[in-house]
């Protein structure tokens, strides 16, 4: 009877059991939908709209080109080449459903086995073959969540794929998808990651390739084949596998693409050449303007510089930099018993370790390993610096100038087989050329080296003009009258406390306009400036293109004091050369975007619009006819390949270089004749371009057939006579004044002026042609002498000398007309308002580029082509009795001072004093 009783308590036990468990169950069946949905009432409302993922965007690096089409920089790290379904190879497809979700097509957004899958890569951290998450999951995440791994981000993940279920078809979310996973190496989406990883187009592709690239979404860095090439491979493997498994490959496909390398052929781009202050200075100028997505934006900008130009400009900037340097002797070793690698190479400069100093050699090691030898006659030169203005004997022996561990600088010959001891130069130095018909800026370097000095010097060095700006004060004179044969007193001079001097202490006396500009003298422009009102002068030398703000409101102002850029100098003198025209600095020609389709395209006031607008039509007609030129020839060239590679297919696979064989970009001398094309490598090239055909040949901006529009005028600032009577004067100061070094040039059409600030602190030389305006300035970043000797003609005048040498080599002879061929009269400079989405009647000048316009697409805001956007006040018109009606102009002749005068005018300040040659 125990015994029954005992096993029906048992019986009764086990019953109640199993209903508890039933009874649990329920209560989960029932508390799972609740809490679910409790959970998506919860959600919902912070859920982001699923209809903002409908597109992706395009995103590809910023490139920058020269005139002459050259790639100089490029800025920007991410590619992304959206794609529709259709674009999508059916095999890709099944790579990447073989790889992350295989039942993309049978679940609603979620996967249970997934899930588990995912749930225990959170706990165990546990990476695997396949990921946790389904496609439907991955789109959530990557268009609105972290890549954090928590329960709170995965459950948020799966509310989002239900909804992406709901609103989205299969075809739609697997779009959305390949274009937005990140495949490593910068490529967000496929498109992207084909190019990068293989240069190839999507179509172009094998089942191989696809499988490599189905294998980055799950760790792009770990399946990275670039980095990780072993681990690729296994995961492409497995990947096919999969695929023959699934049956979307067959058995012959799958043995063959087992069986082929991985074939990475990565995406590289190179400059063809380097100009880092252009290439910033565009990059800084379109992000101000559009924001820092414009890096992204696959962007082509097209400058106005010449890469032949740029080159003889930075070789000459440098050369005038390492002359002043040599002169002033050896500073000593850069550092001494530091590690070699803390050092970066400028210029062509690389630093070396001192490793054994004998009598009058010595060994130092270079950063790749190789010990070089240094003769005496690569460092004999190596005065002993003192100061700006003194310098030791030569030295006796390698021990004087070196000791062992000491970091220095060494320069190779053009064959690396001999090397000398170098420095780099603690003075600095800028150049800029611009068109002075356009402004179009043709050339720009913005110190000795960007790597060593990111500053632009060219457009951003305030710097005291010295005597380039007498010029300037001169021909205010020449708008009130005066003519260069008038007389004028070179004699002493007082001004309150002020007894200003010629560089050279002696006084002349009575001289012309024309003498006191050929030799500099000062007291001859100060009497000019006295004459003409210092208010009036800072008026027209706004106009020139100056900052009247920084300009001193005293005398001071005839030898240069105040502060101008030499960006602002080059723009003043161009009004010499074209004839008395402000025209407006600029330097972004063209911009296209990825699709190179034109956005823009610069329409600059011009010095003669009226000479343009006649030749326009012949000009965009011969536009054409070298464009079609050129298709023909680039399609005659691809059908050679296309017929060789039909003869012998081989041809593809001999044209693939080796990844680790970097061919080296060689900069042309600009002295050397243009290379002739090689046959044989263009077609390897079009062979390339073929079986590469997404690499980044493919990307370089293409030429576009360009309708040029007519120009309009460039506002007069000068009369025509006055602009030519300014550019005979600068003629004479090269051939018979303090700038007859420049002779060395063989050339009659050239004029120009030196400068020199007080105490030798700044050297300059302004000079021009009718094609071209140059200015270069030499001096230290923190202002101090140069030293003795060191005036603009001596310092700063061999540099333009050597750079013009260049620029001008194959132009004839011309000059400056004394013809106002422009029809045009001196009036207000006019500001041409290029945005389309300005309101009526009002004018936001700091979103226009001054004198350009814009073409092509209706609303486009073109980017900030212009340096400056002043508007210049009105000119100064000369009072009408000072111009007689005779033929032949009265002079009007202050009365010479033969004893020191007291001028009851304010004197300058001390800081404003300027001392000019």
């Amino acid at each position: 009877m125990s015994q029954s009783s005992a096993n029906s308590r048992l019986i009764h036990y086990i019953v109640s059991i199993l209903l508890a468990i039933l009874a649990l169950a329920l209560i989960l069946v029932l508390a799972l939908p609740i809490g679910f949905y409790g959970m998506a009432m919860y959600i919902s409302p912070n859920l982001p709209d699923i209809s903002d993922i409908k597109t992706s965007n395009l995103e590809m690096p910023l490139q920058i080109y020269s005139k002459d089409d050259k790639l100089i920089g490029q800025y920007g790290n991410r590619m992304s080449l959206p794609v529709t379904y259709d674009e999508i190879p059916q095999d890709f497809i099944n790579a990447f459903l073989a790889a992350e979700d295989s039942s993309f097509y049978e679940h609603s957004g979620i996967s249970i086995k997934g899930l588990g899958r995912a749930v225990t890569e959170i706990i165990t951290e546990d990476e695997g073959q396949t990921g946790g998450s389904t496609i439907t999951m991955q789109v959530a995440k990557n268009y609105f969540l972290s890549p954090e791994r928590t329960f709170s981000r995965k459950l948020t993940e799966l509310y989002l794929a239900r909804n992406i279920e709901e609103e989205l078809t299969k075809q739609e979310i697997l779009t959305l998808y390949v274009n937005k996973i990140y495949m490593g190496e910068g490529a967000y989406g496929i498109r992207a990651a084909a190019k990068k990883y293989f240069s190839k187009s999507l179509e172009n592709l094998t089942i191989a390739e696809m499988a490599t690239l189905a294998g980055l979404p799950k760790a792009p860095s770990q399946n990275n084949p670039v980095s990780n090439p072993d681990v690729a491979l296994e995961r492409r493997n497995w990947i096919l596998g999969r695929m023959l498994e699934l049956g979307h490959i067959t058995k012959a496909e799958h043995d063959k693409a087992i069986q082929q390398p991985l074939g990475v052929h990565l995406y590289k781009e190179k400059l063809d050449v380097n100009m880092p202050y252009l290439a910033e200075m565009t990059r800084r100028t379109l992000v101000d303007r559009y924001g820092e997505e414009v890096v992204n934006a696959g962007w082509r900008v097209k400058l106005t510089v010449d890469s032949v130009d740029q080159r003889a400009a930075d070789t000459a900037i440098k050369k005038g930099l390492i002359g002043y340097d040599r002169r002033h002797g050896w500073r000593g070793a850069e550092a001494n018993g530091e590690p070699l690698a803390n050092f970066k190479t400028y210029s062509n400069m690389v630093p070396a370790k001192v490793t054994e100093v004998s009598g009058r050699s010595f060994k130092a090691e270079l950063q790749n390993g190789e010990v070089v030898t240094i003769p005496w006659s690569g460092m004999s030169w190596a005065k002993e610096y003192l100061d700006a203005n003194r310098i030791r004997r030569y030295p006796n022996s390698a021990s004087d100038i070196v000791k062992k561990d000491d970091i220095v600088r060494l320069i190779a010959n053009e064959n690396n087989t001999s090397w000398r001891l170098t420095q780099v130069p603690d003075v600095q130095g800028s150049l800029i050329a611009l068109d002075p018909e356009t402004g179009a800026i043709e050339a720009l370097v913005g110190g000795f080296d960007y790597q060593h000095s990111k500053f632009n010097r060219a457009t951003q060095g305030w710097r005291q003009p010295g005597s380039t700006i007498k010029p300037l004060n001169y021909a205010a004179a020449l708008e009130k009258g005066y003519r260069p044969d008038s007389m004028i007193s070179d004699g002493p001079l007082r001004i309150g406390d002020w007894s200003p001097k010629n560089s050279d202490g002696r006084f002349y006396g009575d001289m012309t306009i024309r003498r006191g500009l050929i030799l500099s003298r000062n007291l001859v422009s100060i009497r000019l400036l006295q004459a003409v009102g210092t208010e009036e002068a800072r008026q027209l030398l706004d106009q020139f293109g100056l900052d009247k703000d920084k300009l001193p409101t005293t005398l001071s102002l005839a030898l240069g004091a105040g502060q101008a850029t030499p960006l602002q100098m080059a723009t003043a003198y161009a009004a010499f050369a074209n004839g008395g025209h402000r025209v407006q600095p600029y330097f972004i020609d063209q911009v296209y975007d990825y699709e190179n389709n034109l956005l823009y395209l610069a329409n600059p006031q011009r010095a003669c619009a009226l000479c343009y607008n006649n030749e326009l039509k012949e000009l965009n007609e011969k536009q054409l006819e070298d464009f079609e030129k050129q298709a023909e020839a680039n399609a005659e060239q691809r059908e050679k390949a296309v017929k060789a590679l039909q003869e012998d297919p081989e041809l593809i696979t001999a044209s693939e270089t080796s990844e680790s064989e970097e061919p080296e970009v060689v900069a042309q001398d600009s002295d050397s004749e243009e290379a002739k094309p090689d046959p044989k490598k263009s077609l390897q090239t079009a062979i390339e371009s073929i079986r590469y055909d997404a690499g980044p040949e493919s990307d370089r901006l293409k030429p576009v057939p360009l309708t040029y529009q007519a120009a309009d005028q460039a506002p007069r600032i000068l009369k025509p006579a006055v602009a030519y009577e300014m550019a005979g004067m600068l003629r004479a100061v090269i051939q018979s004044g303090t700038a007859t070094r420049a002779k060395a040039l063989g050339r009659s059409d050239i004029g120009g002026k030196t400068g020199t600030t007080n105490e030798m602190k700044d050297a300059w030389f302004a000079g021009f042609h009718p094609t071209q305006v140059s200015v270069v300035w030499l001096g230290f970043d923190q202002p101090s002498t140069l030293g003795r000797g060191e005036y603009g003609g001596v310092a700063a005048l061999p540099i333009w000398v050597e750079y013009m040498r260049s620029a001008l080599k194959s132009v004839p002879y011309q000059w400056v007309s004394v013809n106002n061929v422009a029809k045009s009269e001196i009036k207000k400079q006019e500001v041409v308002n290029l945005s389309d989405d300005d309101k009526q009647g009002e004018k936001d000048y700091s979103s226009q580029i001054t004198n350009q316009k814009v073409i092509g697409n209706a609303g486009m805001t073109p980017p900030r082509a212009a340096l400056t956007e002043r508007k210049p006040p009105e000119p100064v018109e000369p009072p009408p009795s000072t111009e007689p009606k005779s033929e032949k102009p009265v002079e009007k002749k202050p009365a010479p001072a033969r004893k020191p005068e007291k001028v009851e005018q304010k004197a300058p300040e001390k800081k404003e004093t300027a001392k000019a040659e």
